[in-house]
């Protein structure tokens, strides 16, 4: 029998801190009911380095997507191979990948170019508690004789549901036995109390969760027109949607310590930025010599100050260089010394201003 596979969608995740954009250090993996969900489609799934894409057969004597009548979602976890991917990636979550929280993504909303987030904004997706298996919450107030529901889905129908005993209780247990990974609503006595990702294979190196409603018979009329791949009639229209990251940016800030145990006077931080805007023109970068003295083991040292924040690089030579240009008669002779860039594992807070990041460098002269 012969196949023909044709791409059904694909999904892939962007980072401007990667001179080619794509987010190398992130994976799609399926989760366990998304397996199964391809298994019953005869659909085949091709990981690639910050994405993936999954085809179908167009000679499927079966035709199998025009009966397509799923409620459910393909589910992809997104995790990371680099431990310093939110130190260089602008993300409000307290380190990505925690236990306490998930980035949920899907494209239940029309975002322009495919996106499964705001644009500009992907931090902005909702942050929101894992469990991994049945659970006990806490409750505002006790309650006695209410129902609970979990509710799930594109619609946010009931999906498992019970009733506290007729004693007054502050906790109510919730069984998730058989229910597949996703985004859930806990509502208790008819008012919504959390909402949580159901994960399974959860591990300390996830931080998202993708949700692909494909569309057909059961989701199409409740999604955005145009962000299916899957038509009510069993019609392919082939989707690409993308997550796109953003570079963290912090202040640079350079400790210049001359090894004879002098401190640079008269010299500049120098910067050829070739980065510049639609218009051409660059946007500008300039250092500032803070007035203050320092000493790094014992010896004095200079510090410049990056005086806006600045977006951290993979390889930022090709488009940025700075250099300590030495004043007249510093150094033996007046010259200029090349600058490192930041490094994603090596970020401080300011103390005066916490929530400011900075990147700490030291140059031996």
């Amino acid at each position: 029998m012969t196949q023909h596979f044709t791409e059904l969608f694909s999904i892939d995740c962007r980072h401007s801190y990667f001179a080619d954009g794509v987010a190398r250090p992130v994976a799609l993996t399926p989760t366990a009911d998304c397996v199964e969900l391809l298994r019953r489609y005869r659909l085949l799934l091709r990981r690639r380095s910050g994405g993936c894409t999954v085809y179908y057969d167009r000679a499927d004597p079966l035709a199998l997507l025009a009966r397509f009548d799923e409620g459910a979602p393909f589910n992809f976890m997104l995790t990371s191979s680099d431990p310093y991917l939110f130190n260089y990636t602008e993300w409000p979550f307290a380190g990505g990948g925690m236990a306490a929280s998930i980035a949920a993504f899907d494209n239940r909303q029309d975002f322009p170019n495919g996106l499964l987030h705001p644009p500009g904004a992907p931090s902005t997706a909702a942050a929101l508690p894992v469990q991994t298996g049945p659970f006990t919450q806490p409750l505002a107030q006790a309650v006695q004789a209410v129902d609970v529901a979990l509710r799930g889905g594109l619609g946010w129908q009931t999906v498992w549901q019970t009733r506290t005993s007729a004693q007054m209780q502050s906790s109510v247990m919730v069984d998730t036995t058989g229910l597949a990974s996703g985004q859930y609503q806990l509502w208790v006595a008819n008012e919504k109390q959390s909402e949580f990702c159901l994960c399974d294979g959860f591990s300390a190196t996830c931080w998202g969760l993708v949700s692909i409603y494909a569309g057909g018979s059961a989701q199409a009329a409740q999604l955005p027109a145009g962000r299916f791949p899957i038509g009510v009639d069993g019609k392919i229209d082939a989707q690409h949607y993308q997550i796109a990251l953003a570079s963290r940016s912090t202040i640079w800030r350079y400790y210049l310590i001359n090894r004879q145990a002098q401190r640079p006077g008269g010299g500049a931080v120098v910067v050829d930025d070739r980065r510049g805007d639609a218009s051409g023109a660059p946007p500008g970068i300039q250092f500032v010599k803070l007035d203050r003295s320092v000493a790094v083991d014992g010896v004095p040292a200079t510090v410049f100050e990056s005086q806006g924040p600045l977006p951290l690089l993979q390889t930022p030579g090709a488009q940025l260089q700075l250099s300590y240009r030495a004043g007249s008669g510093e150094l033996g002779a007046a010259r200029d010394v090349p600058l490192p860039y930041p490094a994603p594992s090596a970020l401080a807070a300011d103390r005066d201003q916490p929530q400011r990041l900075r990147s700490d460098m030291y140059v031996y002269l």
